[in-house]
């Protein structure tokens, strides 16, 4: 066993207090976060302890839509300055609204969802992020938490399962996680 396997981190980064084992929205937030396991980029945690999309130890499709969503959400946050704690005020219309107040512009919620797409590809392009760099510590998968009396690890499954669903919703990162030519076309990244 190597510190690789003892530490506790995604792509370098420690993660904050929101444990992924009993937190099933944060495997999907910590490992595909650009910036390792960063509970900001997606705040999927938020989801969880709401209770939304299957509760807090739900790990199927109708999670990993919700984690996408409050991603793109958290991508136009970041670029228009705002508070992630108003994530329960700043709806796609109230970005819409906001945006046209601020720009003048008419942007549709289609236009502003494609924007946060275009930013969350051109990351993973940028970094050259794959399936690799998405894994989980080790310790995660075999050293159980309690919680409300029960043990909780997160299983290989349900880490595979959300990451490689998420690839697929996403709209267009192959196999291993990367995004494809013909993605980073209709995102305008690449010609």
């Amino acid at each position: 066993m190597g510190v690789q396997d003892l530490a506790i981190h995604v792509k370098g980064l420690e993660p904050a207090a929101y444990d992924p084992r009993t937190l099933k929205g944060m495997i999907l937030n910590n490992a595909i976060a650009e910036r390792g396991a960063d509970h900001l980029w997606s705040s999927a945690y938020a989801v969880d302890i709401a209770g939304q999309a299957g509760g807090r130890f739900a790990t199927g499709e109708e999670k990993v839509r919700a984690v996408m969503d409050i991603e793109e959400r958290n991508a136009l946050y970041d670029s228009m300055l705002l508070c992630k704690f108003g994530r329960a005020i700043y709806t796609w219309d109230v970005i819409r609204d906001v945006m046209k107040a601020v720009t003048g512009f008419n942007y549709t919620v289609d236009e502003l969802r494609e924007a946060a797409q275009r930013i969350i590809v051109l990351h993973r392009y940028m970094n050259g992020t794959t399936i690799e760099q998405d894994r989980l510590p080790p310790r995660w998968l075999r050293e159980p938490v309690e919680y409300e009396g029960r043990q909780y690890v997160v299983t290989e499954e349900e880490w595979s399962f959300m990451v490689r669903k998420y690839y697929e919703l996403r709209g267009g990162y192959d196999e291993v996680g990367r995004p494809r030519q013909d993605t980073l076309a209709r995102l305008k990244i690449l010609p």
